[in-house]
């Protein structure tokens, strides 16, 4: 895993050969990291929103990438 996604906080990052994996592998990597970095909250108009909590700004980004592709 590490030689794959990195380690430590700024170290971690999703290379482009697992964002080509097919979508039901993208979407449980994405569920596996709001289940460690993120959280589900709803606003004040009462929408749901997803939000990730990294100090990595690449691999927030990454993420990023995984959701666009969805």
């Amino acid at each position: 895993v590490n030689s794959t996604f990195g380690e430590y906080s700024y170290g971690k990052h999703i290379p482009d050969r697992i964002k080509r994996i097919n979508n039901e592998c993208k979407s449980s990597l994405i569920h596996g990291y709001l289940d460690s970095d993120g959280c589900v909250c709803t606003d004040k108009l009462n929408r749901n929103t997803i939000e990730f909590v990294s100090i990595n700004q690449g691999l927030l980004e990454d993420v990023q990438d995984l959701c666009f592709a969805l």
